[in-house]
């Protein structure tokens, strides 16, 4: 505010500019810079775009300069994904009434809970394949809100379409619980490794042979560990017998969870009971509930993300039924699979086990969420075993 001119529109391209310029130069690590830029940066740049009556055009500049300048000045692969979400509209309410606005005042921004884009937003993509189709919903919002916000979804229907880093990520859109750790790493316990390398397997750009060889047809692409297959994010994640006993480690901590979690229900839990079937083969299912008379044969399958089915484990474990109805002493037996996500990936299907055990919704929701979670920690994503696919061939890995 000028004295001799009034209202004076602050150069906020500049300022932001600079800003991004000193984050990218700084030594904070990839999620902290985010961070910063979120709390600190954006609600000040909108504080003064609000009273400083700044234009649409300009506001459109600065929407997309957090991600391109990313994209283009920094060396940090996670920033891409991260920076779709600058600012939560919950915390920008906060710092705007903390920095004296009044709440009614408020600009509303995108995902705000109130007023409905984000639901209309949500709605707009309802894809089969990649075609979009727009829902009567999302076509109100957008006559009633002329800058309607796309730029996530039209992103995501990017990345979406793309060969080879789009492959099976489609199952992640609009997954709450599959993707709650993402904004905030440090709160669901990821240490920076940990949180970029479940990133760069996310997006399917993980510096695998089959990844860094497109395009030279004179590199083989066998796997750097194991020799047998090619090197690739399905290989490492599900199929390289280097990292087997990790994956079988990880296994065992998911079947862990699962049986902790039916223990404080009231089930009596046993673990691999060795089967027999009608026909003399032995089965050994991960795990099997006994309360009540009912008996539930659980087998924790993990692989990469693709559409849940369970009709080959059932198939496989239906035939041990008799010999669990007698060793337990049950009327009756269930055979229930629970599929999950070699990146990570809570299966919905897999509700109807945990509601079957009388958890309720709360301890559903929190048990997915640390499922998730202990899919992304303690699956063969550790930099001890994965530091091994980036080193030459009779190179131990470095802790």
């Amino acid at each position: 505010m000028s004295p001799w001119h009034g209202v004076v529109q602050p150069a906020l391209v500049e300022k932001l500019k600079n800003m991004l310029e000193a984050k990218t130069k700084s030594s904070l690590k990839p999620s902290q810079k985010i961070t910063m830029l979120r709390i600190y940066a954006m609600p000040r740049l909108i504080y003064e775009a609000d009273h400083g009556g700044v234009g649409q055009e300009t506001l459109r500049v600065l929407d997309g300069m957090p991600e391109k300048y990313f994209d283009w000045h920094s060396d940090d692969e996670i920033t891409k994904r991260i920076t779709r979400r600058v600012i939560k509209p919950t915390e920008f309410t906060k710092l705007w009434m903390k920095a004296g606005g009044s709440k009614d005042e408020a600009p509303m921004l995108e995902g705000g809970g109130g007023n409905g884009q984000d639901r209309a937003n949500t709605e707009a993509l309802n894809t089969t394949g990649n075609k979009r189709v727009v829902t009567p919903s999302a076509e109100r919002a957008a006559k009633s809100c002329p800058n309607f916000p796309e730029r996530r979804n039209n992103g995501f229907l990017r990345w979406m379409g793309l060969e080879v880093q789009g492959m099976g990520i489609q199952v992640f859109h609009g997954d709450k619980i599959t993707n709650h750790w993402l904004a905030e790493p440090t709160e669901a316990g990821f240490r920076q490794r940990h949180y970029i390398a479940n990133l760069l397997f996310r997006a399917n750009v993980y510096p695998t042979l089959e990844a860094t060889s497109r395009g030279r047809l004179t590199i083989t692409v066998a796997c750097r560990r194991c020799g047998d297959g090619s090197e690739t994010g399905p290989h490492i994640l599900g199929q390289c017998h280097a990292v087997k006993d990790s994956r079988i480690k990880g296994h065992h901590k998911l079947c862990k969870l699962l049986a902790d979690e039916a223990e404080s229900a009231g089930w009596s839990v046993i673990e691999e009971m060795v089967c027999s079937t009608p026909s003399g083969a032995q089965r050994r299912p991960d795990l099997v509930f006994v309360k009540d008379g009912l008996a539930l044969v659980v087998d924790v399958t993990v692989r990469f993300e693709v559409a849940p089915d369970t009709r080959e484990k059932m198939a496989r474990y239906k035939p041990v039924i008799p010999f669990v109805l007698e060793e337990t002493g049950a009327s009756s037996a269930k055979v229930m699979g629970f599929p999950l996500g070699g990146r990570g990936k809570w299966h919905p299907a897999n509700e109807s086990l945990l509601k079957q055990l009388g958890i309720g919704p709360k301890k559903r929701a929190r048990e997915a969420r640390l499922v998730s979670r202990s899919l992304a920690l303690a699956w063969p994503l550790h930099p001890s075993e994965c530091w091994g696919f980036l080193l030459s061939p009779g190179i131990d890995p470095q802790p």
